[in-house]
């Protein structure tokens, strides 16, 4: 900066404006370019981990897919019961009545999961 006082003070007043004023400019543009690098390399982390997370909502939705499909068979297992207890005329145990209850509120709640899982991906910006 020493230097730059000096160079200033030998030159005329109009010439030392104008350098002056494009040493202003230079260090606008500087730091322009220092704040782009910064915002881009955010940009870029933000990238991965988005991508990290709609990775692990897959997972996260596979995974709630795979419940469901087990109660949709246990629910099955049940009605397939429920049907072969009354033509024999046996009574359905209560145990596997109360898996009903449990299995109903299974299903809804892979329904609000996946639900979920949906609006989070679609609320991710897209890259």
């Amino acid at each position: 900066m020493k230097t730059s006082l000096e160079i200033i003070n030998k030159l005329s007043d109009k010439e030392a404006v104008k350098l002056d004023s494009q040493l202003v400019e230079l260090a606008l543009v500087d730091e322009i370019k220092k704040s782009m690098n910064k915002a881009l390399s955010e940009k870029n982390a933000y990238s991965k981990m988005a991508t990290s997370i709609i990775t692990q909502l897959d997972a996260l939705n596979n995974g709630v897919k795979m419940w469901n499909k087990s109660l949709v068979e246990a629910q099955s297992l049940i009605s397939n019961l429920v049907i072969k207890a009354k033509e024999i005329g046996v009574e359905t145990p209560k145990e596997v009545l109360n898996y009903e209850n449990v299995i109903k509120e299974g299903i809804s709640d892979t329904v609000k999961y996946q639900i979920i899982i949906s609006k989070m991906k679609n609320d991710l910006p897209k890259q």
